[in-house]
């Protein structure tokens, strides 16, 4: 397999009436492999001019986030799919976010 290695980050789904993050790659920095939360708490998405992000009201979060999987900084986390499908753009993530908030 040569020298490359196989990165896995941020995973969203939906399940039922909550949304799935799995935080693979970075569940060291996090605590935590995988946690669900309820659309409500995902209180405002907002798209800036190099990342989303996301306010969390039922852990007082704020997550950045970025689609750019050739991001090589360590202040966002990289979206790899949501709901199956991968961001092309901030813009569209910002996008498949906000429709998680309609779940």
């Amino acid at each position: 397999m040569g020298g490359d290695q196989i990165v896995a980050n941020l995973v969203v789904t939906t399940s039922a009436n909550s949304i799935v993050v799995a935080f693979n790659d970075y569940s060291g920095a996090i605590g935590a492999t995988k946690r669900s939360f309820s659309p409500q708490n995902m209180t405002e998405v907002s798209l800036m001019t190099d990342e989303v992000r996301v306010y969390m009201d039922v852990t007082h979060d704020l997550w950045r986030l970025t689609y750019d999987s050739s991001y090589s900084g360590n202040e966002k986390f990289i979206v790899d799919s949501v709901d199956g499908v991968a961001p092309t753009s901030n813009d569209d993530l910002t996008a498949k976010l906000e429709a998680l908030q309609q779940v």
